[in-house]
């Protein structure tokens, strides 16, 4: 099969799919304007705001996270107050001796560009 075949396959493919069971769902859920994609983009951003960005890098399928910061992780509205609280609580209970080193202590001679970057599983 040539691939334009495989493309227009595909697409009324996911065209049907979206016509039968998607549209009707967003349209019993009182939503308007809604896409498959758009469901995808709030997906990665709540995957992201709540295990990480590797991890919706990984989930929506994308082989560098760069990815996924760019098109999917997205603020979440009051996320920064949330993040100042439990630093400020945290803070709090310690009285700066016990502090760890900097998070890139011991890491030296690890930086070979790859950050960002997912390994297979």
């Amino acid at each position: 099969m040539r691939t334009e075949n495989a493309y227009w396959v595909g697409t009324r493919r996911l065209r049907w799919c979206s016509y039968t069971y998607f549209d009707p769902a967003v349209t019993a859920a009182g939503l308007t304007d809604v896409t498959p994609h758009d469901l995808r983009a709030s997906h990665g951003t709540w995957v992201a705001d709540r295990y990480g960005v590797m991890t919706a890098a990984h989930r929506l399928g994308h082989s560098n996270a760069s990815v996924t910061t760019r098109h999917y992780a997205r603020p979440v509205a009051g996320r920064d107050d949330q993040v100042a609280e439990a630093a400020d609580s945290w803070l709090d209970g310690h009285d700066g001796n016990d502090l760890a080193p900097g998070a890139r202590s011991g890491h030296e001679d690890d930086d070979d560009g790859s950050a960002g970057a997912l390994a297979p599983v």
